[in-house]
């Protein structure tokens, strides 16, 4: 049974990990693969932690996510019928692999019993908060879980120099915290959604509660950008055209490469400035958190 001094250590430990990490991201001598080691070993610690001081709260935070749009799914059936539902799932689909956020400029505001109309604006804007509500609820206690997965725990780790690459070029971050990484989380890159905010919060030295609230802010306030724009949009242009329905996924596509490749470049610069040196063999287990 944990006690409550032993609560204390282990949020002690916790804390000054953060901190340590927080000081690595400015450290040339620190490489990137050691510092993704560290960001691990810290996530895989809280989240052994938070299941051994809450263990209901941390199966609800991990089972709560998936019931979330399994219920969203039968509730629309049951609602709106099996066509409504279908073209849910699809953009659902284009969502999470494509699209992103992007897709709710893709809104029409035509009849939807027809086959070649898309969601509405509003449609488009709930279903993608809900969704990252699911994701963020997912990622900002279980991150450390991540890693353990085969291709997705790599895939995960590397945003660790994306993080590092966003806080050397916007050094103010470091003092405002909270509000950087919910804007950070807003702006609509692939580097910066619930598992990006996560790892960046965690350089940043915020606790999980904290960054799980700054990314529920900052997806609130990239959906509702959107959102507007689509909506100011839609007052002039005719998004029920052909044009608009065919023409706009490509565009939209054109721009999230756009502003990608502009973020690689840019990225690709730093590395070039920064060749950290490769890690040293450690000397025993400093910096780690306390997984007991």
């Amino acid at each position: 049974m944990t006690t409550e001094s032993d609560q204390g250590g282990a949020a002690a430990s916790d804390e000054s990990e953060r901190d340590r990490l927080k000081s690595a991201v400015t450290d040339d001598a620190v490489s990137n693969e050691e510092l993704e080691r560290r960001v691990e070993q810290n996530l895989h610690g809280f989240e052994s932690n938070f299941r051994q001081r809450h263990p209901v709260v941390w199966w609800l935070t991990l089972l709560v996510p998936v019931a979330m749009l399994v219920g969203a799914i039968i509730a629309v059936w049951s609602l709106r019928g099996w066509f409504f539902a279908t073209k849910l799932v699809g953009a659902a689909t284009a969502t999470f692999f494509l699209l992103g956020r992007f897709v709710i400029l893709l809104g029409q505001e035509g009849k939807l019993d027809s086959q070649l109309n898309f969601l509405k604006p509003w449609e488009l804007f709930l279903m993608v908060c809900y969704m990252d509500a699911a994701a963020v609820l997912l990622v900002a206690f279980h991150v450390g879980g991540l890693f353990r997965l085969p291709w997705l725990g790599k895939r995960a780790l590397s945003l660790v120099e994306d993080a590092r690459f966003v806080l050397d070029r916007l050094p103010w971050m470091r003092k405002a915290a909270f509000t950087g990484l919910t804007l950070f989380v807003a702006f609509p890159l692939a580097a910066t959604g619930a598992v990006g905010g996560s790892i960046l919060g965690t350089l940043l030295g915020l606790g999980r509660l904290r960054v799980f609230l700054a990314t529920v802010i900052g997806c609130l306030l990239g959906n509702g950008a959107l959102y507007f724009a689509a909506d100011t949009l839609g007052r002039y242009i005719d998004t029920d055209h052909w044009f608009f329905k065919f023409g706009g996924i490509t565009v939209i596509l054109c721009v999230i490469l756009l502003m990608e490749y502009r973020y690689r470049k840019g990225k690709q610069k730093y590395q070039e400035e920064h060749e950290h040196p490769p890690p040293s063999e450690p000397s025993g287990r400093a910096g780690s958190v306390d997984d007991g």
